[in-house]
């Protein structure tokens, strides 16, 4: 009996979705494992490799407008083995259940029950899993103040329960967006890449004299961040994917972990740079983070995987996930952040020092909404 996890975010219609997958497995001969419901994203994909599962489906529309909705499929057991478990749909996988939902009957011919169905909770271990990704020895994490907003999403209580736990005691939420809410009331567009999309984060940063800005996006799948800049008109400045992805790179290296990097074609060149100089191998990817898990498919456990970024925010670690994980990621800036206070350097200076070792490099993102 093939066994399938199902997760969903706050949005609208995003209970009834999954309650129907739920149903339609289960009426298929499906043992169907459902997660809580309003939760990360993240959580989905470390649920497929916790219970062993043959697949995942996450029902979100990540970061995208209030009214969308949709889903993630990941793989697992009876399809891909080992390292591979966990990972997004890549092909031949998306051609074959394209071409099973062209073959299905129109829905409402098509069998439901409950038959099979069985609620999960793999939250606790998920936490005491990302906890051990800020495992150093940074004495500055009491002291180190953190802003955090989930824009509205799901991510504010696994987010600020892992950094306490890591050791983070001044962690701080933004009140107005630590709520779930499908309008996303407070921000023009709930993506952390846009323009004003961090405005109240800064805001209370500024009056809580804090050290570092995190944001997660409503599946809490990708965190953006920013930090204090003496030269910035705001006092503040927000890091780009690829710039949290080449510190976490750097940070990651120094500290002597083995293995590889990767980054899609999109990113900076810059964390390719910064493997070779450590010796380490990197891999350079097609766009989106699939693509990067994909890397650990394929060498099947011949790969020390140490990371990968992507200039559209988020870092995965291969640990314990198979998809970017704004928790996790949270969870190691932090330990950066402190580990760099420790040493007296603010994050803006310690990004200075990567590009005079590797070299500056220099990109920006233009997004563009079409309605």
């Amino acid at each position: 009996t093939p066994t399938l996890v199902v997760g969903c975010d706050a949005r609208y219609g995003s209970s009834e979705f999954a309650t129907a997958a739920c149903r339609v497995a289960s009426a298929a001969g499906v043992r169907v494992l459902a997660l809580p419901q309003a939760n990360p994203t993240p959580l989905t994909s470390f649920a497929v490799r916790h219970y062993g599962a043959d697949a995942g489906v996450m029902v979100t529309a990540s970061h995208n407008p209030a009214p969308d909705n949709g889903y993630k499929v990941y793989l697992g057991g009876s399809v891909v083995t080992g390292d591979g478990q966990g990972v997004q749909i890549v092909p031949p996988f998306d051609a074959e259940i394209a071409a099973a939902i062209e073959a299905a009957p129109p829905a409402d011919e098509i069998p439901m029950n409950d038959d099979l169905v069985e609620a999960v909770d793999p939250r606790e271990e998920y936490v005491a899993e990302a906890v051990t990704l800020a495992s150093g020895e940074a004495d500055a994490r009491a002291d180190l103040r953190i802003v955090l907003t989930a824009m509205h999403g799901v991510g504010a209580a696994m987010t600020a329960r892992v950094l306490a736990e890591a050791g983070f005691a001044k962690v701080s939420l933004v009140a107005a967006q630590a709520e779930p809410d499908p309008d996303f009331p407070t921000v023009p567009f709930p993506n952390p890449e846009e323009a004003g999309a961090l405005d109240m984060a800064i805001e209370q940063a500024r009056a809580e004299d804090a050290d570092l800005i995190i944001a997660v996006d409503p599946d809490a799948d990708r965190c953006a961040l920013a930090v204090p800049d003496p030269h910035a008109e705001a006092e503040w400045t927000p890091l780009s994917g690829d710039q949290i992805g080449c510190l976490l790179g750097e940070f990651l290296a120094s500290r002597g972990l083995r293995g590889s990097l990767a980054n899609s074609i999109v990113s900076s060149r810059l964390l390719a740079r910064i493997a070779r100089s450590h010796g380490l191998e990197h891999h350079t990817t097609l766009t989106g983070f699939k693509w990067i898990a994909d890397v650990i498919r394929k060498n099947e456990g011949k790969l020390n995987y140490i990371g990968g970024g992507e200039e559209s925010y988020g870092f995965l670690r291969e640990d314990f996930i198979r998809d970017k994980s704004s928790v996790s990621a949270c969870c190691m800036f932090a330990e950066l952040a402190a580990w760099a206070a420790d040493r007296g350097m603010s994050i803006y200076q310690l990004l200075q020092q990567v590009f005079v070792e590797y070299g500056l490099y220099k990109d920006q993102g233009v997004s563009v909404v079409r309605k």
